[in-house]
């Protein structure tokens, strides 16, 4: 085999993993949603998480998918571990820098 056949074939297969992990990257946060994957503890906040809400009519549609918003963003897929890599990320680059007040 010679190289360029070699080197091409390196390429494609590069880009079929490039792919293939970008659309499991994709689909990682609702496979946490049904599975429960995420292994991080809880993030120490100090409110309540929203709870889902209950259609009561067709009226109350509008209220129902912002309730609907509001569960989505504090139960997403792998929240704990990003509120914690968030964290990491802020105490590893501010450390010991204080704003001029």
């Amino acid at each position: 085999m010679n190289a360029p056949v070699a080197a091409e074939k390196f390429c494609k297969a590069l880009r079929v993993a490039l792919i293939a992990g970008f659309v499991v990257a994709l689909w990682l946060p609702l496979l946490d949603s049904f599975f429960g994957l995420d292994a991080a503890p809880p993030a120490n906040e100090k409110r309540q998480f929203a709870k889902f809400p209950e259609c009561k009519s067709i009226g109350g549609l509008k209220s129902f998918l912002a309730g609907l918003e509001a569960y989505f963003n504090d139960h997403f897929g792998f929240r704990k571990q990003l509120v914690i890599w968030n964290n990491q990320w802020k105490q590893a680059w501010f450390r010991g820098r204080h704003s001029a007040r």
